[in-house]
């Protein structure tokens, strides 16, 4: 899901998106959020940044992809009050992903994120799987490009979360 705002829009209130970005992410959905300080005319010019990096041909029904979440490059939404936190700005922006493998028992995505300077961290969940489907409850270990290693347990959904890993300029894959 990809959408855009005006912080200052009379028709969708500024707390509705920041509260839409909040349920997303604890569910780990894939999504892209870009505001401007606009009104409701303006808002949609945001736009422009989810179409960059999220075409609708980067999806598809029979092919898997990351869902990305709690990335320390988003900018800060504030409270609900459009006067608090970042006039411009954007939640998941600029990720790439490819050489995705959905297998029974293992998945694995190489990425990368135009906008890191340095290095980030981020929450990476395999959506819409086709052979991997982890059972509920089942214990999963995650090992990243810098050898970092992290066991996980399936959520009651049966989604597994890669929690904070870290994403480097110096190391991007692509």
């Amino acid at each position: 899901m990809g959408w855009s705002c005006g912080r200052r829009d009379d028709y969708a209130t500024w707390q509705e998106n920041i509260d839409m970005v909040h349920v997303l992410t604890a569910g780990h959905h894939g999504f892209a959020f870009s505001w401007n300080n606009g009104d409701h005319g303006e808002g949609g010019q945001a736009m422009g940044l989810i179409n960059k990096y999220y075409p609708a041909e980067k999806f598809r029904k029979n092919e898997s992809f990351p869902a990305f979440g709690n990335s320390s490059i988003d900018q800060q939404m504030g409270d609900g009050d459009p006067a608090a936190g970042e006039l411009v700005g954007g939640i998941n922006l600029g990720f790439h992903w490819g050489q995705i493998v959905d297998e029974t028992g293992r998945w694995s995505v190489r990425f990368s994120n135009d906008l890191v300077a340095g290095e980030m961290t981020v929450d990476v969940t395999p959506r819409h799987c086709q052979q991997f489907k982890p059972q509920p409850g089942h214990m999963m270990r995650w090992k990243s490009s810098l050898d970092d290693e992290v066991t996980t347990t399936a959520d009651r959904q049966g989604l597994v979360t890669d929690a904070r890993l870290i994403c480097s300029s110096a190391k991007k894959p692509f």
